[in-house]
């Protein structure tokens, strides 16, 4: 049963955001930089939280990992909408929104096959007024 519940919130998060990992650059060398661009699309009437949450809701994070020779940049997030839900005053982001972050690679570092692999966990807090 457990995994039928779980099933079913990957369908609802599925139905209800969009995240895409895009690059101001197609390809990156030794002692480059280049941004990584996080781009998380909401469905209307939705809204995520921000780095700071406020009152309600619980902030939206990124815990990247990356291999040795590669650095990663404080993430720099958009300024968030003010919402007011009944008396709670929260930040959160609607509609389509972007996650900055530069990625700054050693002049000296060699990657296997010349890929940079990275892995990130996105985690956010998705909700509406009516659920």
């Amino acid at each position: 049963m457990l995994n039928g519940h779980f099933n079913r919130w990957i369908i609802l998060f599925i139905l209800v955001f969009e995240v895409s990992l895009l690059s101001d650059v197609e390809k990156i060398k030794s002692g480059e930089s280049a941004w990584l661009i996080l781009q998380i699309e909401l469905e209307p009437m939705w809204h995520a939280y921000w780095k700071t949450a406020g009152q309600t809701g619980f902030p939206t994070t990124i815990e990247w990992v990356v291999p040795d020779g590669v650095e990663l940049g404080e993430v720099l997030f958009p300024s968030p909408m003010w919402y007011q839900f009944q008396d709670l005053v929260s930040y959160v982001h609607e509609d389509t929104f972007y996650l900055l972050t530069r990625l700054e690679v050693e002049p000296d570092a060699v990657f296997d096959q010349d890929i940079i692999s990275l892995t990130a966990q996105f985690s956010t807090l998705i909700c509406d007024e009516g659920n």
